[in-house]
């Protein structure tokens, strides 16, 4: 028994909503991984003046030697 040509892009349809939820789920992901990734990468940024002066304390020490 033949499918009126509607179903067919019915069964269309509710496949594209399915494959969009997964990528944006997919999408939500990421973000929930790399935001708080950048955020611990981005803390250290106010610490590098300090580290760099650190540093050159170090090396001028070890030069001193």
């Amino acid at each position: 028994m033949a499918r009126h040509p509607a179903y067919g892009v019915a069964d269309a349809g509710m496949a594209e909503q399915a494959a969009d939820g997964t990528a944006q789920r997919l999408g939500d992901r990421a973000d929930q991984v790399a935001e708080p990734a950048l955020r611990r990468d981005l803390a250290w940024l106010p610490l590098l003046p300090l580290l760099r002066l650190k540093l050159l304390k170090l090396l001028k020490l070890l030069l001193l030697l």
